[in-house]
């Protein structure tokens, strides 16, 4: 109520109405999305837009994701004046529009794009985080390959400014992170990140954290879940039931982030038992596998060489593959033995296990792999052998086998039972006679290890696509609103 005048004073939103409708009746098409398929002219860019990302995020919405604003072409299952009345916030360069209350369509008319944000925990040169972080990367080029604005956010050091990997299908958001001596990733914490998350969060639809015991991913999850952003995280493993005395009171945090996550996505059914123990819940848990990007066969070299690519860590067993490279070599094997990977503990003990296994010359460490390096590197090798133990689904193997490398691997290995069965590779025990005779008979077989080339090659591209992932985020993504697939591409 205006006093001086006695007249009921009308609100902003409806002032921002009556504008809208005068622009609609003066400009043609004012308030429809634009279309490079000739659906429309475009439009002027919207002069209210302040938030940097062109559109309203859909976990803002009131109203459900299944809502049908949409476009007023009826292929497009909309009609002309709901979009007129409820307004929309479209890019000036007409590349894609979003309804305030409604879907995302992509050039092509198709629905359900997203902005999603990435969290994982350390990106370094020489990828000492391993492979969660390639994991990341992968899924971030399949979602993008499905027309999805994604970006990655995480810490990072020993990059010089101009040598930071980039991508131009993504963003990738880098910080400087820093740890405590001596305590691993556990300590990881990349300050910078925070201000950039409390700022930027909301414009995104969802937030995939790669969740591990960090001070990283960690606070980004809760800052996620206090946002009311819809939050998907992944562990790959790395959260399992823990009697350390640290891992107390950080659990009291993981244990929230696990129980209000739109989605907890899991590689195997002993992970879920693991985080529901943690939980006390697995409602919200999902089976996901790793993916990899398609790649070419590579054609064998000509001299024989066994690698090992890898973290040197007490778990993925460095010292025994020397120890098996040097019994081959005493058996008179031609090949070379390559470790690739930092130290994580092990370097020490491997340079004296190659100092005494009397062969310096064919069994070398040549330390950690340039970023983005990893199948240019395994495409020189005829063998990829990974003696560790405990792995789930370990990333190094299906990128092996991606470019038709024969593997080698444990029977704890997550991947054993469908090595042995599709006959990509060889599962040995743990020890080192059982590991020694894996690797020779690919050696002294190049016939049999073709042929588990081939079924490697097969494999990877039947069940581990960066695809096939990207549908099963598309949809984990989708869920996370509270509204299914069909309803949300409707």
């Amino acid at each position: 109520m205006d006093r001086r005048r006695g007249v009921v004073s009308q609100s902003r939103s409806h002032l921002r109405w009556q504008r809208r409708s005068h622009l609609s009746r003066i400009v043609p098409h004012y308030g429809q999305p634009c279309s490079p398929q000739g659906y429309g002219p475009p439009h002027p860019p919207n002069p209210n837009s302040a938030r940097g990302m062109d559109c309203v995020p859909l976990h803002s919405v009131g109203r459900s994701a299944a809502w049908n604003v949409g476009a007023y072409r009826p292929e497009q299952r909309g009609n002309r004046d709901s979009g007129r009345q409820h307004g929309f916030s479209c890019r000036s360069d007409g590349a894609r529009w979003s309804a305030v209350s409604g879907n995302r369509r992509s050039r092509c008319g198709r629905s359900n794009l997203m902005r999603i944000l990435h969290v994982a925990t350390l990106v370094t040169p020489d990828g000492a985080y391993g492979g969660p972080i390639r994991v990341a990367f992968n899924q971030a080029d399949g979602l993008s390959m499905r027309g999805h604005t994604v970006t990655i956010a995480a810490g990072t050091r020993g990059f010089e400014p101009q040598r930071r990997p980039q991508s131009e299908q993504y963003d990738i958001r880098l910080f400087p992170a820093v740890s405590v001596p001596g305590t691993g990733f556990a300590s990881t914490t990349a300050p910078r990140m925070i201000p950039w998350l409390r700022k930027t969060i909301s414009n995104y639809d969802v937030v995939h954290v790669h969740l591990a015991r960090d001070l990283v991913t960690l606070p980004a999850a809760l800052l996620a879940l206090r946002s009311n952003v819809p939050l998907v995280v992944q562990t790959h493993g790395m959260i399992d039931v823990s009697d350390r005395m640290l891992a107390k009171p950080v659990d009291y945090y993981v244990r929230r982030v696990l129980r209000a996550s739109s989605r907890v996505l899991c590689l195997t059914p002993a992970e879920i038992s693991a985080l529901e123990q943690i939980a006390g819940s697995a409602e919200n848990m999902q089976l996901i596998t790793n993916g990899v990007p398609p790649a070419d066969f590579a054609p064998v070299p000509e001299r024989q060489e066994v690698l090992f690519l890898a973290r040197l860590h007490k778990r993925k067993r460095p010292v025994e593959f020397v120890a098996m490279a040097a019994r081959l070599l005493d058996r008179g094997a031609d090949a070379r033995f390559a470790l690739v990977g930092p130290d994580e503990g092990e370097g020490q003990a491997v340079r004296e296990a190659i100092a005494a296994s009397g062969h310096p010359e064919s069994i070398v460490w040549e330390g950690p792999l340039a970023f983005g390096q990893t199948l240019e590197r395994m495409a020189k090798c005829s063998v990829y052998v990974l003696p560790s133990v405990g792995e789930i689904i370990p990333m190094s193997v299906l990128e092996a086998m991606s470019i038709g490398r024969p593997v080698v691997i444990t029977e704890s290995n997550g991947l054993a039972d469908m090595i042995r069965s599709t006959g990509s590779g060889i599962v040995v025990q743990t020890t080192l006679d059982s590991l020694a005779a894996g690797v020779e008979t690919l050696l002294r077989s190049p016939g049999e290890a073709h042929r588990m080339a081939t079924n490697g090659f097969s494999t990877v591209d039947q069940n581990f696509s960066i695809a096939a992932v990207a549908s099963v985020l598309d949809e984990a993504y989708v869920h996370s609103f509270g509204a299914s697939a069909d309803e949300f591409a409707r």
